[in-house]
């Protein structure tokens, strides 16, 4: 019973890393973004892989879109990975978060979303920029925090890969709306890349294996959050800020929940 527990607090653990580092920090709350206009949620519909996203070292993410047939105006969100821990947890290796979108209030476009995690009780602006619905997707997904907020950006492909201009038209949607095209990372979608854990090397391999991967997102998530405090306190150092950082990655804020 005490491994199992201790294995599963250890997979909520790496689970919350892999979330926490694709994200941006920045001071104020979040901006109003454009979305698409005439926006048809219906053609938007199934599988997207992820071709670009906020400094993420995410490999092999597809998201998939579709109506929630028990809710009414109300669609699902999956996204999946391969993981090499979290992997090991399902049957096809693939690590799966979900999420659910709906209209944000007073929404001026029906691509004008706000996102519900299921490990986050709050809620998340979730705005599709761009889309022609058969290639390319540019989406931008923003969440306000206590001292600030954070923002990712994504741009999506019905393949995985994308043609360059086609990338670059997404890009550009991002950029009018302010977005740091410079952070967006290109995810691995090989199929050669993209195949699942190996169940032989058991938990604890597969943990040793991505140990490392998982210091370097929590060294992200508190490097950003040290930037936006010292943004906010003007005179504030790193140094200063390790007690606040260790406090507020493990806190329990409602608000202040992990955005993928």
């Amino acid at each position: 019973m005490a491994r199992c527990s201790a294995g599963l607090l250890l997979t909520g653990v790496l689970a919350l890393a892999a979330l926490a580092a694709a994200h941006k920090y920045h001071t104020g709350s979040c901006p109003t973004y454009t979305p698409l206009k005439d926006f048809d949620m219906n053609k938007f519909l199934g599988d997207w892989y992820v071709y670009q996203k906020t400094d993420s070292s995410d490999k092999c993410l597809v998201n998939n879109y579709a109506l929630d047939p028990e809710k009414p105006g109300v669609y699902k969100l999956e996204q999946s990975s391969v993981h090499p821990v979290l992997g090991l947890t399902s049957r096809d290796g693939r690590w799966r978060y979900n999420g659910e979108l709906s209209l944000r209030p007073n929404a001026t476009s029906k691509a004008d979303l706000q996102v519900k995690y299921s490990l986050n009780p709050g809620t998340a602006v979730y705005a599709i920029l761009l889309t022609d619905y058969d290639n390319f997707a540019a989406v931008v997904s923003c969440q306000d925090l206590p001292i600030g907020y954070r923002v990712s950006a994504t741009v999506l492909s019905r393949k995985p890969t994308l043609d360059a201009k086609l990338a670059e038209k997404a890009r550009e949607a991002l950029a009018k709306n302010n977005m740091e095209t410079e952070s967006l990372s290109v995810l691995v979608q090989g199929e050669a890349d993209c195949k699942p854990p190996n169940p032989g090397e058991g938990f604890h391999g597969a943990v040793h294996r991505a140990g490392d991967a998982i210091n370097q997102g929590v060294q992200a998530v508190k490097d950003g959050a040290i930037k936006l405090y010292n943004k906010v306190r003007g005179n504030g150092s790193a140094e200063s800020m390790e007690g606040v950082v260790g406090n507020y990655t493990v806190g329990s804020d409602k608000d202040a929940e992990w955005l993928p």
